[in-house]
C-alpha cells in the first residue's frame, strides 16, 4: 500500500491552455448643450453616448478576434456602414439612430462575445456607469453562461488634500473587471 503512494500516476498534458476571452472597450460622450469645460455625465439628460469601440482577443494573443464600432448617426453624415467598414480596421460597424439603439447593440455585443475579462481605461468611474445607468436593465445580462448581472456602488472619498470625490465600485458576477486607469 505504501508502494502505491510512491508510484507516479501518468498525467495527460493539456492540449492547450484554457481559452480566456478579453473584451476591451471605450465610449465617447458629448454634452448636447456644450458649456466651456463641461464634462458629460451619465446623470445629465442633455449628455449622451455617441460611439463605442469594442475589441475582443484571447488572453496572451495580440490579434483581435473582433473589433466592433457602434456609432449614433450624426446629422448630415452620408457614409454608410459598408463604406465605414472598408475605411477602418473594424470587423463590425453599426450606425444607429440614437443612444437607446446604441446601448442595445453594445449590450448584445457584450453578451455575444461572452468575455471572462473586461478592460477599459477609467471604465469604473466613467464608461461602466454610463452603460449601467442608461441601458435597460434587461439588457445588462451580459454573457451566455456565467454572468447574471452588474452592480454599481457609489463611494465617496473625502480628504483634506483632494476634497470630496465620488468614485464607483463596479462588480460583475463571473467576469473580471480590470480598469487600466489606476495603473
Amino acid at each position: 500500500d505504501a508502494d502505491m503512494l510512491n508510484e507516479s500516476v501518468p498525467m495527460e498534458k493539456p492540449s492547450a491552455p484554457p481559452a480566456i476571452k478579453v473584451l476591451s472597450f471605450d465610449i465617447e460622450t458629448r454634452a448636447n448643450t456644450f458649456s466651456e469645460g463641461e464634462i458629460p455625465l451619465w446623470d445629465k439628460k442633455q449628455c449622451s453616448i455617441y460611439s463605442v469601440a469594442i475589441t475582443t482577443h484571447w488572453l496572451g494573443c495580440a490579434d483581435a478576434l473582433h473589433a466592433h464600432y457602434v456609432l449614433v448617426k450624426p446629422p448630415n453624415f452620408d457614409i454608410d456602414q459598408d463604406t465605414l467598414l472598408e475605411r477602418t480596421e473594424f470587423t463590425h460597424v453599426n450606425i444607429v439612430a440614437n443612444e437607446k439603439e446604441l446601448l442595445h447593440h453594445v449590450c448584445a455585443i457584450f453578451s455575444q462575445e461572452d468575455p471572462v475579462i473586461i478592460t477599459g481605461y477609467n471604465m469604473d468611474n466613467y464608461d461602466l456607469p454610463w452603460i449601467i445607468h442608461r441601458a435597460p436593465k434587461k439588457a445588462l445580462k451580459w454573457g451566455k453562461n456565467h454572468f447574471r448581472g452588474v452592480s454599481i456602488r457609489k463611494k465617496v472619498l473625502d480628504s483634506s488634500g483632494l476634497g470630496k470625490n465620488d468614485t464607483w465600485d463596479t462588480t460583475a458576477d463571473g467576469i473580471i473587471l480590470f480598469d487600466l486607469y489606476p495603473y
